[in-house]
């Protein structure tokens, strides 16, 4: 235990943490709430997030995505190995990651290109 763990903060006057509610997405287009994601022992891998915050009513998207603007096909027979490499959340807009979303239900190619393009 250090010492700073024991020191009283109260006076700095520190705002509240923002409170979210978050859905994640997985490899079939499934809706899965962050508190049943957490519970998970073997959590699936996820594609896309979309993030409320729960005062302001604001929406942030993120879809997984690669250095190169590639967006995560996890339909492609490699994917294990593509997730622990280099892919990084990157904050979409809303057309963006309703093209996505459709193409994790539907498996269509020209929806991730169509997707890709909104990047």
């Amino acid at each position: 235990m250090s010492r700073y763990e024991r020191d009283d903060i109260s006076h700095l006057n520190l705002p509240d943490p923002i409170s979210t509610r978050a859905n994640y997405y997985i490899k079939d287009g499934e809706v899965i709430k962050r508190e049943k994601y957490n519970t998970l022992k073997h959590p699936a891998v996820v594609c896309c997030k979309e993030i409320q915050h729960i005062e302001t009513k604001i929406t942030t998207y993120y879809v997984l995505c690669n250095g190169c603007n590639q967006m995560f096909d996890p339909h492609e027979q490699d994917t294990r190995y593509k997730v622990r490499s280099q892919w990084k959340f990157r904050r979409v807009n809303r057309s963006t990651f309703d093209l996505y979303t459709k193409f994790l239900r539907q498996h269509y190619k020209s929806l991730l290109s169509q997707a890709e393009r909104g990047l």
